[in-house]
């Protein structure tokens, strides 16, 4: 027996990760034409590319993503990894 049902998709923030520049271009310049296909788009305001690379860290180079702040920091060994604290304008906005 089949049900009826309604289900709702929503995809409203996300992020993506490359290696190479090639690969962010390509993604970068497919993504519309494939939502269009949907009937869906993007926020070109919301929308862009950044640099975010270990062998390049810098304070800079933060972002804010789903209330978190992301950003890269360098250990006792000078080793770079990634990290994530609460963003405080969402904490403050919040409250």
């Amino acid at each position: 027996m089949e049900r009826n049902h309604s289900s709702v998709s929503t995809l409203n923030d996300f992020v993506c990760g490359f290696r190479y520049a090639r690969d962010v271009e390509k993604f970068h310049n497919g993504l519309p034409k494939r939502l269009e296909e949907f009937g869906l788009s993007t926020a070109p305001e919301k929308t862009g590319i950044l640099r975010f690379s270990r062998f390049h860290p810098s304070m800079k180079r933060r972002f804010g993503f789903l209330s978190l702040e992301l950003y890269w920091h360098k250990d006792r060994k000078g080793i770079a990894e990634s990290r994530a604290q609460d963003c405080a304008q969402e904490v403050t906005r919040s409250m």
